[in-house]
């Protein structure tokens, strides 16, 4: 997605200028203007193309310049000489419409299928747990243009005793967007979970399953490898429900209930992502 973004971005021809909102529209989903934003300033090559990449083209909703790598003033006389035409601290005209990918709305689909699967597969009863359980969270490293994920998977037995534990740091290649949390972290937690497959009755992972308006990372990844799992929240999401016990929020995720068991072991795993991002930091 950082790609995308900084193609669409590429593509801008000069004396002429998009919006954050736009871009992000060409993606598939409003919703990914901030994660716009975030990606463009920290664009590796700010510049005229062949050799740069024109950021200094996208601007607000509303026409205001807003920020830029070498300040507001230089985005300000760059769009002039390209023929931008500027009053006070905002260009006028219309912003040009980006051709439109749809990446997002193609993963929103993608999640629908898994929410319908996961409601048919899922129970909100609350029943304890008996078997072991594979905790798992991410924490994050911001480098010049990726993110690094350090991500840990923690074995415990339904009576909180750790009986192994991974971690593995990766490249990420989505920025943050709100509700596609899954497309951030799957593939670390997928490469985890792979290595315990054999060993998990239930995988817990550090975020939503049901509690989602569509389908959250802990259904995305029960459905992937057809495995029990449950969604062990800090949060809940606007306009979603989830049972709350203690200070977490839990939802099914795949072929699930809610197990209160599951909390220690998501626990478990977070503390262990910020000693470890303590350790590479």
């Amino acid at each position: 997605m950082y790609e995308e973004i900084l193609k669409i971005t590429y593509r801008i021809p000069e004396g002429k200028r998009t919006s954050y909102g736009l871009i992000a529209q060409a993606l598939g989903d409003k919703i990914a203007s901030r994660a716009v934003g975030e990606v463009l300033a920290r664009n590796p090559r700010p510049g005229r193309p062949p050799f740069g990449i024109p950021c200094h083209r996208v601007l607000y909703s509303d026409g205001r310049i807003g920020k830029y790598a070498f300040g507001e003033e230089l985005k300000r006389e760059l769009l002039r000489e390209e023929g931008v035409e500027i009053v006070g601290d905002k260009a006028l005209g219309e912003p040009r419409v980006p051709e439109e990918l749809g990446i997002l709305k193609r993963r929103s689909e993608e999640q629908m299928k898994v929410r319908e699967a996961a409601l048919e597969s899922s129970s909100w009863e609350i029943e304890s747990f008996n078997g072991k359980i594979l905790g798992l969270d991410a924490s994050y490293k911001r480098a010049r243009l990726y993110d690094y994920a350090i991500s840990v998977g923690v074995l415990m037995d339904s009576s909180g005793e750790v009986l192994d534990a991974l971690y593995t740091i990766t490249r990420v290649s989505v920025p943050y967007i709100p509700t596609y949390l899954a497309y951030r972290e799957l593939p670390a937690y997928l490469c985890i979970a792979k290595e315990f497959i054999d060993k998990a009755d239930l995988i817990a992972v550090n975020g939503h399953g049901l509690a989602h308006p569509r389908a959250g990372i802990a259904s995305h990844l029960g459905y992937l490898l057809d495995i029990p799992t449950i969604g062990v929240a800090r949060k809940l999401l606007r306009g979603t429900k989830a049972i709350k016990i203690g200070k977490r929020y839990l939802s099914p995720g795949y072929k699930s209930k809610i197990y209160p068991e599951a909390i220690k072991a998501v626990e478990k795993a977070d503390k262990l992502t910020k000693l470890l991002g303590r350790l590479f930091s």
